[in-house]
């Protein structure tokens, strides 16, 4: 049985009859295989002009290196900021006829062509790039609806090209126009079918590598290079004027291979060094070290990248933040108590490499004048000689956090004779000396030989449960005293806990009690604290000697401002309370910081400022760069009832070698609280170090001591100005506005000036004092 034919649809079976009375055809019914067929006589009718068809084409241009489509009045970039001048750049695009088959004509391109001002620096080809446009002029090809059979001269697409010769770098633009047959939105030649061409200069982008330039460690005495890479990963010429050093750290050189610059000067290249789009230039940054402490400094990079900062991309430049580290515990001393003449008594001595670089340890030797009862065993140390120990060509090598046990030995040769001023005995005493390419350190050693045992203190400090040696100010120490031992496995007593030595000013004090076997001490101000502890078992027997060990506390900050105070009249300035003792403030301005010249210096105070000067009332200011709180200064106490300290920090000041800041100083006694009066101290620590100090000087009640200006930054931190420039005075500035001829009419910041800069009755207006108006003039 035949199949039946499939039948068109009534729109299209019109079409076909139409076709077939203009053409003689007649079709009543149509199968698949018809209805392809008609598809293309369809478009042979709109072609041979027959009645009664919707014929109808639609330009579609795509660009062909993107793929999108290019509206009319629409615009294409073609790059050009990588092109070397005089190079060709081609454009390539597509034209399609977007109809349907049943009711499309085809597309007749009559004409392309290049119109506008710079229509000379576009060149427009046919498809091969051989014809130009303009010998194509109705030589195009017919484009047939998507789906149209090819033959009878249709094609699915017809191709053109324009080339864009680069001749310059001014921005080029014009109109690329099509004259077209077939499709009724463009059938008017005075309106033609248009699109924009544009050059895209484009941009150069400087690229760096690496950002941080690194020396782990370099010895003193020797120098090491490593490369800096400059590139163009833009699509434009790059321009490189200058390098710039932040500092002037003289241990860093930096070379081309030809010309060596050191830091201190810019890096001036004229003319510009220029580099093409994927072109890279090298350089050498050198570090030859003075001593072994850590560098830094940026090199900024100048360029026409439109990316880079003012003042130019950045290069960290450190060295030596990674050295070789020794790590001796116990640390600084060694004590093996007391042990009987004739015995001998063992200390373990753990020796650590607690830096990124391997530790080479070349001797360890008892310092001259040591005891002779001390001697270190070499038994079991592996890569050392059992009975020499280390030495320069068999050195005992380290790796980062590796360590290893050593044995020290304390055989006394006599009872030790007894100090008649501490009636202790006078111990024997040693140093170990460790020889490394580190700087060398010396271990303590310290033994008594007695006739018979003695309780021995054994002292721990933790912080947080880690045992520590060194801390920040503000820090709780946990001291652990009840691992103390009696001799034969007899019972501790009593505890009697004791600070030999503090920083100046501290307020150390043990709780609960110094009697108490595991008390906490807080170190609130910076300095060497020795804590130590004697102990006494249930026989009555007390220790033969005090243990005792040293912690360090150091600030960590680049900038670290510590007060203290000592006033006679409080007798307890270790209790706390309302009122319980002298209220003295620490301020650190901003240069910012204006007030009322109360002072009479002839220039605004700084002191009280809402916003510029960090006090109990503004304990964390913003200042320096918003959202950045390393520049900011902080009060991490604030002490209102006797002693101190009062500290604050900076993170990471303000200033630069060539603009520098200048923090002005003061201190002011807010409330005596009926204590009168006040012995104020003030620390500068820079970097950890104790820069600046000023002791012991005399306050009264409301008295404001403007100190002076930190510099920053200073000499100790890689600047050229003292840490702080002392304000001094000669007789009172104030007197010269009140009475001009009095003798004793002086001014402030006078360098020949022998007093301090103190301001009677200092109350500013913008802070009541509490009811307090009453004071010394």
């Amino acid at each position: 049985m035949q199949a039946a034919p499939v039948r068109c649809p009534p729109a299209f079976a019109r079409a076909v009859a139409a076709v077939g009375v203009a053409l003689g055809i007649t079709a009543t019914g149509c199968s698949e295989e018809v209805a392809g067929a008609a598809s293309t006589t369809v478009v042979e009718g709109c072609i041979n002009g027959a009645k009664g068809l919707d014929c109808r084409a639609r330009i579609e241009v795509r660009h062909v290196a993107t793929g999108k489509l290019v509206p009319a009045a629409g615009t294409v970039d073609v790059p050009v900021g990588a092109l070397q001048v005089s190079a060709l750049q081609t454009v390539e695009f597509t034209i399609t006829n977007n109809t349907s088959t049943t009711t499309g004509a085809a597309l007749r391109i009559v004409d392309i062509r290049v119109e506008g001002n710079d229509a000379q620096s576009f060149e427009c080809f046919d498809g091969t790039g051989g014809k130009a446009c303009a010998a194509m002029k109705d030589k195009w090809k017919r484009v047939g609806p998507a789906g149209a059979e090819p033959g009878q001269g249709l094609v699915a697409q017809e191709n053109f090209r324009l080339r864009y010769k680069h001749g310059d770098p001014a921005k080029r633009a014009a109109n690329v126009c099509f004259t077209l047959i077939g499709d009724p939105d463009w059938k008017d030649a005075t309106k033609p079918m248009c699109f924009g061409v544009q050059t895209v200069l484009g941009k150069p982008q400087l690229g760096i590598a690496p950002n941080d330039v690194v020396f782990p460690y370099v010895q003193v005495g020797k120098s090491e290079c490593r490369k800096l890479t400059l590139s163009n990963t833009g699509d434009a010429l790059l321009l490189v004027p200058k390098l710039d050093f932040e500092t002037a750290e003289a241990t860093f050189t930096l070379t081309d291979g030809k010309t060596v610059w050191k830091t201190g000067a810019p890096v001036v290249f004229d003319p510009p060094r220029e580099l093409q789009p994927g072109k890279s230039m090298e350089f050498e940054v050198c570090f030859v070290p003075t001593d072994e402490k850590a560098k830094f400094t940026t090199l900024k990079v100048q360029s026409n990248d439109p990316a880079t900062p003012i003042g130019g991309k950045p290069v960290n430049l450190k060295a030596n933040s990674a050295v070789p580290c020794l790590e001796i515990k116990p640390w600084p001393k060694l004590n093996f108590g007391a042990v009987v003449v004739g015995g001998s008594a063992p200390g373990k001595i753990v020796v650590k490499s607690c830096g990124n670089e391997v530790l080479e340890i070349s001797a360890v030797t008892l310092k001259a004048g040591s005891s002779d009862n001390f001697k270190v065993d070499w038994q079991g140390v592996p890569g050392v000689d059992p009975k020499t120990g280390p030495s320069v060509n068999q050195p005992l090598l380290l790796a980062t956090n590796e360590s290893v046990d050593l044995k020290a030995v304390y055989t006394p040769s006599q009872v030790n004779p007894v100090d008649p001023s501490t009636q202790s005995p006078t111990p024997d005493v040693g140093t170990l000396v460790f020889a490394a390419n580190v700087v060398s350190k010396g271990l303590s050693l310290e033994g008594v030989g007695v006739k018979k045992a003695c309780p021995e203190a054994k002292v721990g400090v933790t912080s947080k449960g880690v045992p520590v040696e060194q801390v920040e100010p503000q820090t709780i120490l946990q001291l652990i005293g009840d691992k103390s031992v009696a001799p034969g496995g007899g019972t501790i007593a009593s505890y009697t806990w004791s600070l030999k030595k503090e920083p100046k000013g501290s307020q150390g004090k043990f709780v609960p009690s110094a009697d108490f076997p595991n008390p906490t001490l807080a170190v609130n101000a910076a300095g060497e604290y020795q804590i130590c502890l004697k102990v006494q078992d249930a026989s009555g027997l007390d220790s033969c000697e005090a243990t005792c060990v040293t912690v360090l506390v150091v600030p960590s900050s680049y900038l670290h401002v510590e007060l203290l105070w000592k006033t006679p009249g409080d007798k307890d300035e270790t209790d706390e309370g309302p009122a319980a003792g002298a209220d003295v403030d620490l301020h650190v301005t901003h240069p910012f910081a204006s007030g009322p010249d109360l002072d009479c210096d002839g220039a605004p105070d700084p002191w009280f400022h809402s916003v510029f000067d960090t006090f109990w009332f503004n304990p964390l200011p913003e200042w320096g760069k918003a959202g950045d709180t390393a520049d900011n200064p902080r009060l991490d106490r604030d002490d209102t009832d006797g002693g101190g300290p009062e500290n604050i920090n900076f993170d990471i000041p303000e200033g630069t070698p060539e603009k520098p800041f200048a923090y002005p100083l003061g201190v002011h006694y807010w409330n005596d609280h009926g204590y009168g009066e006040t012995y104020a101290t003030v620390k500068v620590y820079v970097l950890g170090n104790l820069a600046a100090s000023y002791l012991d000087v005399r306050m009264d009640l409301l008295d404001m001591w403007y100190v002076g200006k930190i510099n920053w930054p200073n000499a100790e931190a890689g600047g050229t100005k003292p840490v702080v420039e002392a304000c001094k005075q000669s007789g009172d500035a104030c007197l010269v506005k009140k009475d001009p001829g009095n003798p004793k009419a002086g001014k402030m910041w006078d360098a020949a000036g022998k007093d301090l800069c103190i301001t009677k009755c200092y109350i500013h207006p913008a802070t009541p004092q509490g009811g307090l108006t009453a004071c010394k003039k």
